[in-house]
């Protein structure tokens, strides 16, 4: 498998809302808020674990607090892929779903924050930076 990533990521479950700006495939999703975790982050992107399905090409605006950390970080991203997680107990309403986010970090104000933080996280999980 081609890696595309240019950062390396970090597992990281932080707590992070979720407000879907625009999304053309489900446009009823649109001004939509919810609360759900990531399951790692980088400095250009996340991955996340919701309860509801957000379709590729849909718009957020995240608000993320990462672990170790009491700053909260607001970006806007864009799903550029989305799987559904297996349901463990057979019911369809416990599917979860697991989406890729591009961040938008060059236009943040917060960039250089937030850069620092993840390389705070990558040098405690003995990673390179």
């Amino acid at each position: 498998m081609n890696e595309k990533r240019k950062h390396q990521r970090v597992k990281e479950s932080a707590v992070i809302s979720v407000k879907v700006l625009s999304a053309p495939d489900i446009p009823a999703l649109e001004g939509k808020s919810f609360s759900c975790r990531t399951t790692d982050v980088a400095i250009e992107g996340l991955s996340l674990l919701t309860d509801i399905r957000v379709p590729v090409g849909a718009y957020l605006e995240l608000d993320i607090i990462l672990s170790g950390d009491s700053q909260q970080y607001r970006h806007t991203g864009n799903v550029i892929w989305s799987n559904v997680v297996a349901s463990t107990n057979n019911d369809a309403r416990a599917e979860q779903y697991h989406s890729g986010i591009k961040l938008n970090i060059e236009s943040n104000s917060q960039q250089d924050c937030w850069c620092k933080a993840i390389n705070r996280l990558l040098m405690e999980y003995g990673l390179p930076e």
